[in-house]
């Protein structure tokens, strides 16, 4: 007698999971770089503020001695020019 086969059975195999989707990186927020007139307008407010907590009368424009004294030793700021110049009777500001 002919006896017929089983047909042959796949082992069962456990469903795969779909791989989990990329991790959501989140963009880091676009940085603004000031251009020079920005950084320059910055630094002016700075120096009026400064002058201005200081007691001194100040706006914007340029700062005209007479030439009277140029480049003085350790006079770098406007206040401290403001100061040597009261110190001085020759100065008129």
């Amino acid at each position: 007698p002919v006896v017929a086969e089983a047909p042959a059975v796949a082992p069962a195999v456990a469903p795969v999971a779909p791989p989990a989707p990329p991790p959501v990186v989140a963009a880091a927020p676009a940085t603004h770089e000031p251009s020079g007139d920005e950084i320059m307008a910055q630094h002016r407010q700075q120096a009026l503020a400064t002058l201005a907590s200081a007691g001194l009368s100040a706006k914007q424009g340029a700062w005209l001695y007479g030439d009277y004294i140029n480049n003085a030793d350790g006079i770098t700021t406007a206040i401290a020019c403001a100061q040597a110049c009261v110190a001085d009777i020759k100065c008129h500001h």
